[in-house]
C-alpha cells in the first residue's frame, strides 16, 4: 500500500478523493444473494446479536431476532455472538439472486472470555479467547449496577486496569475527571466511541493532580444509559489506532437496540469523617454529615423501520449537590468556622443521544450517532485567608473564590459501509468539540457583596475521516488484512476574560494568553493477521502519521498467539510508536495562585512565549514510546476462566509540565512550562479470574476477581535553567496513582431477586513534601471500599434495587501536618494549613459512605 502525504492545502482535495469511493462503490456492487435467519435463546429473541460473516459482513438482529443481509455468491462461514452469550456458527452457501438461511441458538455466556469484542482487531469482531490482545467487555448492565452516576466513576468500580480520580480544590481536574489506564497519563489512552476516535476536553490538568500537564477525554459527557458495553483494550494499540492509544483503548458501544428503560436513581452521602485525625497529627475531632444529594433520570428506547433500519435515542439529567470534608482554621479570625470547602463540586448535567442506522436497497449501510453534553458547576477553589492579595474585594475576614464553568460536549459520526469485490469498506466523518468558559464568583462566608467576573474560556475541536478496508483470504488457514486512511484537523483557542474586575488568584486569560492554533494530520495504517496453522495466529501492524506541525510519525506492532490446545492461549506483542503533544500542552497559558500553606503565584506559559523562549523553552517534540505485553488466557470449561498478562511501558521524551526547583515562599512568584523532560518506564501485570455457577434455571451465581499491579520509575529527568520536575515531580509520576487496584465481586441471582457485593482494594500512593529533600514525602496507604446492593424485579418489567457504595465509610489517610503556618515555607500538602484533612491524590476521593435507591422500568 501507498501512502501518499500531503500539505494541509491538498488535504481537503484528499477527502472530496475519498468521499467520491462511496458511489463507485456503489455502481460496483455485483449481483448478489440474501441472507436470512433469526437468533433466539431458548425460545426467546436475542435482539442486537450481531451475525458475522467470513470476509467481513456484519449484520445485527432485530428486536424479534430476525436478520436480513445482502452478500455476493460464495460460501460463507456464519457466526453468530452477543455479549454476554456463547457464540454459535454455521457454513451456508449463497447463490446470485437467490434466498439462503441460517438460524442460531444462544445461550447465556457464564465466561467473560467468551464476550465478544472489536477493539482487538481492525478486521472483525471475536471472542476475547481469540484475541492475541488482553480485553475486557464490560456489558453496561455491570456498570450501571454501582450507585454511581458518572461513567468514569462506574469504569474504575469493574475495570482495574482503569482510574479516575476524584481531585477537590483542583481549579480544573475537579470539573473533568482524568481518566488512566495501567497508571499512565490521561493522554496515553485512546478512547474510541463506536469505534471511531473520540475527542479530547479542551482542559489542561495544571494543578497537583493526577495527569498534571496533560489532557485528556470527559468520559462523563457520555452517558452511562446509552451505553451498550465498553471494550477495554489493555495492550499498546498506536499501529492501530494512533499515537495516543500507548496504554490502551477503551471503545464505548452505543445502544442499538429497540428495548430500553426508564431509570430514576436518588442518592446522598451519610457518613462520619476526620475519625483518625488525633493520631495523625492533623486537626482532632470526628464530623458527622449527610450531604451529596444526587438525582439522577434517565430515558432510553429505540424504534426499527425498514429492512434494516434502527434509532436508538436517550436523555439524560443528573444532580449532585458539593460536598465538604473541611475542618476550622484554628488560625483564622473565625477559629470555629469552617471557611474552606474540599470535596466533591456541585453539578448540573444533561445529555442528549442518537445512534442509528439503515441499510439502503443496494446493501450499503448508513449509519451515524449524534450526542451534546452540557455541564454546570460550582467548584470551591482554596480559600483566601486575610491578608490574600486582591482588587477591590474585602479582606479583613477572607474569601473563598467559587469557579462556576459551563463545560460543553458534542460529538457526530456520519459513515456509510458495504462490500466490494470481497472488501467490506467503512468511510466514516467525525467531528467532536469541547468548550470550557469560565466564571468566578466571591463568596465571603461572614456576609458582604458578592461579586463576579468572566475570565475567559478554553475551547478545542476535532474533525476526523477515515476510509477502512478489510478482507480475508483462504491463504494458510486464514489471512486478514485491514487497511486505511485517516484526515485529521485539530483545532485549540484560548478565549480571553471580560470582566474588569480580578479575584485573587483567578486573573482568568488575559490577552497575553489568548490563542487560536490549529494543525492536520494525514495517517495511514495497515494490519494483517495470519493463521498460520491452527495453534499459531501472527500479526503485523503499521501506521504513519504526518502532523503539519511535527512532522511524520511512524508506529508498529508484532503479535502472537499461540493455543497448544483447546481454550488455553499464550499471547504476547512488542511495538513501538510516537505520540505528538496536544495543542493545550503547548500553547495553554494562564496565571494562577497555589495556596497551600502560603500562597504563591505561578505563571503558565506557552512554548513560543517569548519570556518561555527567554528561559529555555523549545517546542514540543514527539513522545516515543516501546511496548511489551506477554500473557496468558484459559477458558478452563464453561464456568472457570482467568488470565494474566505481564506488561513494560517504556516513553521516552514524556512531556511534563516544568516547575520551579526551589520550594517558593509566601508571596513569590515563578513561571513553568511543558518541555521533553522525563523518560519513564512503566511496568506491571494484569490478572483476571471468573467463576459461574448456574445452580438451577432459576438460580445463578458469578465470582469476578481482577487485579492491576504497576510501577512508574523515572529513568530520566531533565531541567531547564532551574525549572524541572523536582522532587515533586518525580513522586507524583512514581507514586501519584495506585500501586496496585484489586477488585473482586460476588453476585447471586435467583429469579427476580438479586443480590451484588463488590470489594475494591486502592493501593498506596504518594505525596511529596516538597522540592527539598529534608521535607518527608507523605505515604497513603491502601484502603478497602466495598459496595453492596439488593434488586427486586415485579411484574418482569419494573426492577427496584437500594444499595451502599463504600459501605464501610473508609476514608483515605489524613494530611500529616508537618510545618507550623507562618514559618515561609511552602509544602505541597496538607492545602489550606491544615484545614483540608485528605489529599488530592487519593484515587477514590474523600466521599464516605454513599447511599442509594433506583427505580428502573423496562420499556
Amino acid at each position: 500500500m501507498t501512502i501518499w502525504f500531503a500539505g494541509p492545502g491538498r488535504v481537503r482535495l484528499g477527502a472530496a478523493a475519498l468521499a467520491l469511493l462511496c458511489p463507485l462503490a456503489l455502481s460496483a456492487q455485483r449481483q448478489n444473494g440474501v441472507l436470512i435467519g433469526r437468533v433466539l435463546s431458548g425460545d426467546v429473541a436475542v435482539p442486537g446479536a450481531a451475525i458475522v460473516v467470513s470476509g467481513g459482513g456484519v449484520t445485527v438482529a432485530r428486536v424479534d431476532g430476525r436478520f436480513r443481509m445482502s452478500l455476493p455468491a460464495g460460501r460463507y462461514e456464519v457466526r453468530a455472538q452477543r455479549i454476554g452469550y456463547t457464540s454459535a456458527r454455521d457454513t451456508v452457501t449463497v447463490a446470485g439472486g437467490q434466498t439462503a438461511s441460517a438460524n442460531f441458538r444462544l445461550d447465556r455466556a457464564l465466561s467473560s472470555l467468551e464476550s465478544v469484542a472489536s477493539v482487538s482487531s481492525r478486521v472483525f469482531e471475536r471472542r476475547v479467547i481469540d484475541s492475541p490482545s488482553p480485553v475486557d467487555v464490560i456489558p453496561g448492565l455491570e456498570l450501571r449496577a454501582t450507585g454511581r452516576t458518572e461513567t468514569s466513576g462506574m469504569l474504575q468500580a469493574v475495570a482495574p486496569s482503569v482510574t479516575a480520580p476524584r481531585a477537590s480544590v483542583a481549579e480544573g481536574s475537579d470539573l473533568v475527571h482524568p481518566v488512566t489506564m495501567r497508571g499512565m497519563g490521561p493522554d496515553q489512552v485512546l478512547v474510541l466511541v463506536n469505534g471511531r476516535r473520540r475527542h479530547t476536553s479542551a482542559l489542561l490538568n495544571v494543578n497537583g493532580s493526577t495527569g498534571r500537564g496533560s489532557t485528556g477525554v470527559d468520559l462523563d459527557a457520555i452517558p452511562a444509559s446509552m451505553i451498550d458495553h465498553v471494550e477495554v483494550l489493555r495492550e499498546g494499540a498506536a499501529a492501530q489506532y494512533g499515537g495516543e492509544a500507548v496504554a490502551g483503548v477503551i471503545n464505548v458501544v452505543l445502544k442499538s437496540g429497540v428495548h430500553g428503560d426508564a431509570t430514576s436513581t436518588v442518592g446522598g452521602n451519610v457518613t462520619t469523617y476526620n475519625r483518625d485525625a488525633g493520631a495523625s497529627g492533623g486537626v482532632a475531632g470526628e464530623r458527622s454529615v449527610r450531604d451529596g444529594r444526587s438525582v439522577q433520570a434517565s430515558i432510553d428506547k429505540g424504534v426499527v423501520f425498514g429492512e434494516r433500519g434502527f434509532l436508538h435515542g436517550d436523555f439524560e439529567l443528573r444532580t449532585h449537590e458539593y460536598t465538604n470534608r473541611a475542618l476550622p482554621d484554628a488560625s483564622s479570625a473565625r477559629p470555629t468556622e469552617v471557611t474552606a470547602r474540599a470535596g466533591d463540586p456541585t453539578r448540573r448535567d444533561m445529555a442528549l443521544y442518537l445512534n442509528g442506522g439503515n441499510r439502503l436497497a443496494n446493501g450499503v449501510e448508513l449509519y451515524g450517532n449524534l450526542g451534546g453534553a452540557r455541564r454546570t458547576l460550582d467548584a470551591a477553589a482554596a480559600f483566601r485567608p486575610v491578608g490574600s492579595p486582591s482588587q477591590g474585594l474585602p479582606s479583613s475576614t477572607g474569601f473563598l473564590p467559587i469557579i462556576h464553568p459551563t463545560i460543553g460536549d458534542y460529538a457526530g459520526t456520519l459513515g456509510l459501509r458495504g462490500t466490494m469485490e470481497d472488501w467490506r469498506w467503512d468511510l466514516s466523518s467525525t467531528y467532536g468539540r469541547n468548550l470550557v468558559d469560565y466564571e468566578v464568583h466571591h463568596q465571603q462566608p461572614a456576609g458582604g457583596s458578592a461579586t463576579s467576573f468572566d475570565p475567559g474560556s478554553l475551547h478545542f475541536g476535532q474533525s476526523t475521516t477515515n476510509l477502512d478496508l478489510s478482507r480475508t483470504y483462504d491463504y494458510f488457514n486464514e489471512l486478514r488484512l485491514a487497511a486505511g486512511a485517516e484526515l485529521r484537523n485539530e483545532s485549540y483557542g484560548i478565549r480571553s476574560g471580560t470582566g474588569s474586575l480580578d479575584i485573587a488568584g483567578f486573573p482568568g486569560f488575559g490577552p497575553a494568553q489568548v490563542v487560536d492554533r490549529s494543525r492536520t494530520a494525514v495517517a495511514g495504517y495497515a494490519d494483517a493477521e495470519a493463521e498460520a496453522t491452527p495453534m499459531l495466529v501472527v500479526g503485523v501492524a503499521g501506521r504513519a502519521e504526518r502532523f503539519s506541525d511535527v512532522g511524520t510519525l511512524g508506529a508498529g506492532k508484532l503479535s502472537l498467539r499461540f493455543e497448544p490446545m483447546s481454550k488455553l492461549a499464550f499471547r504476547g506483542s512488542v511495538g513501538r510508536s510516537q505520540r505528538a503533544p496536544s495543542l493545550a500542552q503547548s500553547y495553554y497559558g494562564n496565571v494562577l495562585t497555589d495556596m497551600g500553606q502560603l500562597p504563591y503565584t505561578t505563571s503558565v506559559v506557552r512554548v513560543d512565549d517569548p519570556a518561555a523562549m527567554a528561559a529555555g523553552a523549545t517546542a514540543l517534540r514527539p513522545e516515543r514510546a516501546t511496548t511489551f505485553s506477554v500473557g496468558i488466557a484459559s477458558e478452563v470449561n464453561g464456568a472457570f476462566s482467568l488470565s494474566a498478562d505481564l506488561y513494560r511501558i517504556d516513553v521516552a521524551d514524556r512531556v511534563v509540565l516544568l516547575q520551579s526547583l526551589t520550594d517558593p515562599t509566601a508571596g513569590s512568584s515563578s513561571s513553568q512550562f511543558a518541555a521533553n523532560a522525563a523518560d519513564t518506564r512503566t511496568q506491571g501485570i494484569d490478572l483476571g479470574a471468573t467463576y459461574a455457577l448456574r445452580l438451577d434455571p432459576t438460580r445463578t451465581v458469578r465470582l469476578m476477581g481482577g487485579a492491576n499491579l504497576s510501577r512508574t520509575r523515572v529513568l530520566a529527568a531533565r531541567s531547564v535553567n532551574g525549572l524541572g520536575l523536582g522532587n515533586v515531580g518525580v513522586t507524583r509520576l512514581e507514586h501519584g496513582q495506585p500501586n496496585s487496584n484489586l477488585l473482586g465481586s460476588a453476585s447471586y441471582q435467583h429469579g427476580t431477586l438479586g443480590a451484588l457485593l463488590r470489594t475494591q482494594r486502592f493501593g498506596e500512593v504518594r505525596v511529596a513534601g516538597g522540592q527539598q529533600p529534608s521535607l518527608a514525602d507523605q505515604r497513603y496507604g491502601a484502603h478497602w471500599i466495598t459496595d453492596a446492593n439488593l434488586s427486586v424485579t415485579l411484574m418482569r418489567k419494573y426492577t427496584l434495587t437500594t444499595g451502599v457504595d463504600n459501605l464501610f465509610d473508609a476514608y483515605p489517610d489524613v494530611n500529616a501536618s508537618t510545618t507550623t503556618p507562618g514559618s515561609g515555607v511552602l509544602i505541597s500538602q496538607p492545602v489550606g494549613a491544615g484545614t483540608i484533612p485528605y489529599s488530592n491524590s487519593s484515587p477514590f476521593g474523600f466521599n464516605g459512605r454513599h447511599v442509594f435507591g433506583r427505580l428502573s422500568i423496562y420499556l
